[in-house]
């Protein structure tokens, strides 16, 4: 009995067939499909399902087996279900990484195991090698590059101030109490008081062969000691109570008398009013005789006051126009100052000349501190060389860039202004006042504090509360977050000083004065002696030696860069990875990781596919009942 061909289909219409044919033309196998000799196609283990037609079902001549739900199509590769073998063969044949291929490949034992040995002991030698770098790198050392520059330099910003705070014709403005200390300390009313408490002279030392006793060791009275003045400044040490870090004993000795004296008269001068203190204090006007820079003339409008309570008025020069375009005293700025030295309070101005400071654009100026004393009657010549740093923050360490600094207060940041600014602040906030020392300084505060406002610390409690804070900063119990600046201008001074002015130079400046002033001080300079009038004057050039700069800066020992290279070459010297045989790694964790899901969702599985495989077995036994095939067919055990 013959198979008879359908006249609706064509054996092609039907899904898996290949067209393989053997032993019969095509007419023939298209007309007889179920022949002896046919081929089955490539896929018919999926060719039909289970009802019978042809599409994607089961191979019967196969043993059954249910359909296993251990892994979803994702766990599968190249339609068959993995295996953790399976992974780690298709790893050792794809990869470029060096030994695993020659692990796989090897016929013998002992070579797998040679080449597996090697294998481990070049994976510990990199990790050896990685945690060296890696420890190295994770130090964040850094390293000083130092280098010269070339370039025109701006000018620094210079400050200076008369080093006698009060004039003596003007001590008659100030408060009672101030006339009255003024008048204390004058060096003839001392000398008459020290003239009247004289002892009887001490007679030489005796001579050789002089039996006089000498007199018994002491230490002598000094002519201060013998001043009688109830001292009103209450900032005394004794006031600070005992803290966890009290200072050395040497600190709690006596004091100086002529260092209770400035210290009165600074007390004293703080309590005036602003206008008066800058009205008693030496004007611009009448100490300028003359500016230039690069030989152009600046006047006093170029100079705004900043107020000392040591110095007095105390005067700042910065103009961005001024430029250095060459070296040497001719290109740089000379100033000649006119001291009123006749003006001079004696006891508390205890020399002659004028305390400058050099110091960056913008900055806070501290002039009692950080200046430079410079003698009249004398021409000083101050070199500068400038010195820029450029210092690594973060990782490599701290440095603070100064922006919110600046943003706060309007002025350049410092480490010495951070320091300034955060005790200052520190003690409005615990005390409820200001320092009155620093009220310059509190004013500054309080434009950048809106609401802002506290009184002067004068009464025991708040002085006590002041000096409380100060001692904790000085012995280092209150901590501020002042780092140094990322970056920073310094400036190298070298100073060189000569006599100055000769007499007649000197007579010809007081004719300038004359044209200047008016005609009662020009007879009260024409009266002055020669020596006196020297005495008066003072000339300063301020330049740069070189436009040559250093330029420090901060690098850090190991590059990233660096870093990233050498760990290449480590892996690559030990276990000849790249960065695609990295990838290939990448993708085998991948792998594994996927496989172990699978695995734990085939454990859970488990138990629900035996329940299932007798509703399989009712599903074969209707298909096979179903299915009508001719009982001539014979072929290669389809059915």
């Amino acid at each position: 009995m013959s198979v008879k061909r359908s006249n609706s289909k064509h054996l092609r219409d039907y899904p898996g067939y290949s067209g393989n044919f053997t032993h019969a033309a095509d007419h023939d196998a298209m007309e007889k499909p179920y022949r002896r000799n046919w081929e089955p196609p490539a896929d018919y283990q999926q060719s039909m399902d289970l009802s019978g037609n042809w599409g994607r079902g089961i191979m019967f001549h196969q043993k059954y087996e249910p359909p296993s739900q251990t892994e979803s199509d994702e766990c599968k590769s190249d339609g068959n279900p993995k295996t953790f073998k399976r992974v780690l063969i298709r790893f050792a044949e794809r990869t470029s990484m060096q030994g695993i291929p020659y692990i796989h490949t090897s016929k013998t034992w002992y070579a797998k195991l040679a080449w597996t040995v090697l294998l481990l002991g070049a994976m510990v030698a990199m990790g050896i090698h990685l945690y060296t770098l890696c420890s190295t790198y994770f130090l964040f050392d850094r390293q000083t590059q130092i280098k010269l520059g070339f370039q025109n330099l701006k000018f620094p910003t210079i400050t200076f101030c008369n080093v006698n705070p009060v004039k003596s014709s003007m001590a008659s403005r100030g408060s009672n109490e101030l006339k009255n200390f003024l008048r204390t300390v004058r060096p003839d009313a001392v000398a008459s008081s020290l003239k009247k408490q004289m002892p009887r002279a001490i007679q030489r030392p005796s001579q050789p062969g002089n039996s006089a006793p000498s007199p018994p060791p002491g230490r002598r009275k000094r002519f201060v000691d013998s001043i009688e003045y109830n001292f009103t400044n209450i900032r005394r040490p004794e006031l600070v109570p005992n803290d966890d870090k009290p200072r050395p004993n040497f600190f709690s000795g006596q004091r100086s008398t002529l260092q209770e004296i400035r210290k009165e008269f600074t007390h004293l001068y703080s309590l005036e009013e602003r206008e008066t203190r800058i009205a008693m204090g030496h004007s611009i006007s009448d100490m300028l005789v003359s500016c230039a820079f690069s030989g152009v003339v600046c006047n006093d409008s170029y100079f705004r006051i900043h107020p000392s309570p040591v110095y007095g008025n105390c005067y700042t020069l910065e103009n961005n126009d001024f430029v250095s375009f060459r070296s040497g005293p001719e290109n740089g700025l000379e100033l000649i100052l006119f001291l009123e030295t006749d003006e001079y309070i004696s006891t508390i101005a205890s020399g002659i000349g004028a305390q400058f400071l050099i110091h960056g654009t913008n900055t806070w100026p501290d002039p009692e501190v950080d200046g430079i004393s410079v003698s009249a009657t004398m021409e000083t010549n101050i070199g500068m060389r400038m010195l820029e740093i450029h210092r690594l923050g973060g990782l490599y360490g701290d440095c603070d860039d100064g922006a919110a600094f600046k943003a706060r207060y309007g002025i350049e940041y410092t480490r010495k202004s951070c320091q300034t600014f955060c005790v200052h602040e520190r003690i409005i906030k615990r005390c409820g006042c200001y320092d009155e020392l620093k009220e310059t300084l509190y004013e500054n505060i309080n434009s950048s504090v809106s609401g802002m406002k506290v009184h002067p610390c004068r009464s025991r409690e708040e002085t006590t509360c002041l000096l409380q804070i100060e001692s904790r900063w000085e012995t280092g119990l209150l901590q501020c977050n002042c780092f140094n600046p990322c970056h920073e201008t310094l400036y190298e001074k070298t100073t060189h000083t000569r006599m100055w002015p000769s007499d007649a130079y000197a007579s010809m400046l007081v004719q300038y004065l004359c044209n200047i002033k008016n005609e009662t001080e020009c007879e009260r300079f024409e009266k002055m002696a020669p020596r006196e009038l020297i005495r008066n004057f003072m000339k300063i050039n301020i330049y740069f030696e070189d436009l040559n700069f250093e330029n420090i800066t901060e690098t850090p020992a190991y590059e990233d860069v660096q870093f990233y290279s050498d760990i290449g070459g480590t892996v690559g010297l030990w276990v000849g990875l790249s960065v695609l045989s990295l990838a290939e790694v990448v993708q085998f964790l991948w792998e594994v990781t996927q496989y172990l899901l699978c695995w734990r969702r085939w454990k859970k599985k488990k138990p629900e596919q035996t329940e299932d495989r007798p509703n399989w077995d009712k599903q074969m036994r209707a298909l096979q009942s179903a299915t009508r095939l001719p009982s001539t067919y014979t072929g290669n055990g389809l059915y």
